[in-house]
């Protein structure tokens, strides 16, 4: 029996090289790596496709339509995107691909790669940081902000005091409570009928660090 090929892009993430380490010695699929430029990807994958179209939040169909051009001669049956923002985006223009994409419905992927509606949605579930709306709203200090769309804790800052956050961008950022603790990932899987069969929490150990005192918060104006 032919194996199927899977595509993994951007292959070099954490997701895509747990990817590689589930599949790797699968007989039913081979893995095809996929990036748009440099990628750590290439230590691991055989098989990589580089040069790929940048796929990332506010992509378009048309952006889309170039990634399938660039893989068409490589007759991969199935794509998994290894990144928050390419899940939302490949969600959106799903109807674009010619082979299957594994992917959430559209809705379940638009509310993930938002932490305001992640919040919102989850609110009458389970306890959520409390947000804010404008700096008026904040009565202590310090607060914390993460980019409502991004991963890897890339961009989030704490906040000192007033005259910091009126540095910072309501719209595109999470103004929330800060949180002193250890930070917990949980992990959720379920089966083909919705069903959670799997949930457990795990520390996160590894996560990209800014230099507070090269961030922009800190530079001066």
């Amino acid at each position: 029996m032919m194996k199927k090929r899977v595509l993994v892009y951007p292959c070099g993430t954490e997701i895509g090289l747990e990817i590689y380490k589930s599949l790797r010695y699968s007989t039913h699929y081979e893995l095809y790596g996929g990036c748009d430029n440099y990628d750590h990807g290439r230590f691991v994958y055989a098989n990589l496709i580089e040069g790929l179209p940048f796929i990332k939040d506010g992509s378009e169909e048309k952006d889309i339509q170039n990634f399938e051009k660039a893989i068409a001669d490589y007759r991969i049956d199935f794509i998994y995107p290894a990144m928050d923002g390419v899940i939302s985006v490949f969600a959106k223009y799903r109807d674009v691909f010619s082979e299957i994409v594994i992917l959430p419905d559209t809705e379940t992927a638009t509310i993930c790669r938002s932490k305001k509606e992640t919040y919102e949605k989850l609110g009458s579930v389970i306890p959520v940081p409390e947000t804010y709306r404008s700096t008026d709203e904040v009565k202590k200090y310090p607060v914390f902000i993460k980019p409502d769309k991004g991963q890897g804790s890339v961009g989030a800052i704490r906040i000192e005091n007033k005259e910091q956050l009126k540095r910072v961008d309501f719209g595109s950022n999470v103004v929330m409570e800060y949180l002193t603790g250890k930070e917990y990932t949980v992990d959720c899987f379920t089966n083909d009928d919705g069903k959670l069969i799997y949930i457990n929490g795990r520390g996160r150990n590894r996560i990209k660090k800014w230099n507070q005192c090269e961030c922009w918060i800190c530079k001066p104006t």
